[in-house]
């Protein structure tokens, strides 16, 4: 049986007030988050968005996040990072606490990951990055919008997925007629189909398959697959 780990790529609205000594980073910047960053996903991914922590003070702080729900769509898995992964916790959560010295920035530890099982809907989250040994807090707020999507493109490879969700047929249609190895996994990581696409369009027939989350592997040998969640309903 093979087990598949899902990284998923990052689509996330942010909004940060600032402290003077506990800042909140935009990673892409390296600058401080002074505005709201608006991406917009659909119900076939799942997501992650990592913030930098910055401690502009002159000593170390032993630093905790609080989480909190403000809005959550339907059936919406979610779970924050930080000390340790909290998953599915209630509003109000306090970590654990890290140190960062003063003038450091920790880029690793806190984040966000939010899958919405392959609903659509609206999901918000606040994190009040503090310290108890200073008054200074940081407060982001991150959402999630969740839209209806029927077409899943990858940027780099040019391979095109869809219906999504699936009923009884699922199209693949590459841009270039490479070879492609597929191979579809059920939750729990077994390979439920397996297949070549030598062409440029595939089909493959999900009308015996249950109604559920699936994750389609598309890839070369000995290159990276691409991983995209497929949704089948009948």
């Amino acid at each position: 049986m093979r087990k598949i780990l899902i990284i998923s790529l990052v689509l996330f609205a942010v909004k940060v007030v600032f402290a003077q000594d506990i800042q909140v980073l935009d990673p892409s910047t390296s600058s401080p988050l002074d505005d709201t960053l608006v991406v917009t996903g659909d119900e076939t991914h799942d997501y992650s968005v990592s913030l930098w922590v910055y401690n502009a003070s002159t000593k170390s702080l032993d630093i905790k996040v609080e989480f909190d729900i403000i809005e959550l769509a339907k059936d919406a898995y979610y779970a924050y990072c930080w000390d340790n992964c909290y998953g599915s916790v209630r509003s109000g959560h306090v970590s654990g606490s890290l140190t960062v010295n003063a003038g450091d920035t920790n880029k690793t530890s806190l984040r966000v990951d939010y899958d919405p099982k392959g609903y659509t809907g609206y999901s918000l989250f606040r994190l009040k990055v503090f310290s108890d040994s200073t008054q200074d807090t940081a407060i982001a707020y991150v959402a999630f919008d969740i839209k209806a999507g029927t077409l899943v493109i990858d940027p780099q490879t040019q391979i095109e997925i869809y219906p999504n969700p699936a009923t009884s047929i699922l199209f693949i249609r590459l841009a270039q007629g490479n070879e492609q190895t597929l191979q579809l996994f059920d939750i729990l990581g077994n390979i439920v189909y397996e297949g070549k696409i030598t062409g440029q369009l595939k089909t493959i027939d999900v009308s015996n398959l249950k109604p559920g989350v699936y994750i389609l592997s598309i890839g070369q040998k000995d290159k990276h697959n691409m991983l995209r969640k497929i949704i089948i309903t009948h």
